[in-house]
């Protein structure tokens, strides 16, 4: 069943999400509420926006260049207790990407990369407006918010899971913006935890 389950994305590229994400999610048979990206809006306030609009149990938060088979539908509605993402580093920081898990394993992370979240509303949290006010940190953010509550991170094994890495409007890890956020972040937590950002 995907009754409980959406996509949200905030738009930037029509062709690439044409390409790659809308593709995946016509095959899995999935809808999605979609935000146009603009830099007077931060991808907080457009996550957060997504959200309250929607009413799904589980939203697949993503990049428009990302791609995973149907077989995610089946992956979402067999997740155990926990935050699920796509890609993460983990305690050794190592990248573990959602395609190579084991199957039967999800592998424990402690950060996300931002371009692929399952969030569940029944956590209850949504992400920081305040302090994140561009493209970047804001799933980090959310992944040393919701770990400072207790939770754990973990990546499932997604068949087919990529990211296609397609341009960026907002830049990335290499720009002004990104060290900035970034900044704010360890500010932010790096008395509670060693802050890695992927």
């Amino acid at each position: 069943m995907t009754d409980d389950i959406i996509v949200g994305v905030v738009l930037t590229h029509d062709k690439i999400f044409e390409r790659y994400l809308k593709s995946c999610m016509m095959t899995a048979a999935l809808e999605a509420y979609i935000v146009r990206g603009n830099p007077n809006t931060s991808l907080a306030q457009a996550y957060n926006e997504i959200i309250k609009n929607t009413t799904e149990r589980y939203i697949i938060i993503a990049h428009e260049d990302i791609v995973f088979g149907p077989e995610i539908v089946d992956v979402i509605n067999n997740l155990g207790s926990g935050i699920y993402g796509g890609v993460g580093l983990t305690s050794e920081h190592k990248y573990k990407w959602a395609c190579s898990v084991d199957p039967e394993k999800p592998q424990e992370v402690v950060v996300f990369d931002g371009c692929f979240m399952i969030y569940d509303r029944n956590f209850g949290v949504g992400f920081d407006e305040e302090l994140f006010t561009s493209f970047h940190m804001v799933i980090d953010d959310y992944c040393y918010y919701m770990r400072s509550l207790g939770h754990k991170l973990y990546i499932p094994h997604i068949p087919g899971f990529g990211h296609q890495s397609g341009p960026r409007v907002y830049g990335g890890r290499n720009t002004r913006t990104y060290s900035e956020e970034r900044k704010k972040l360890v500010r932010k937590w790096s008395d509670i935890f060693e802050v890695v950002t992927t």
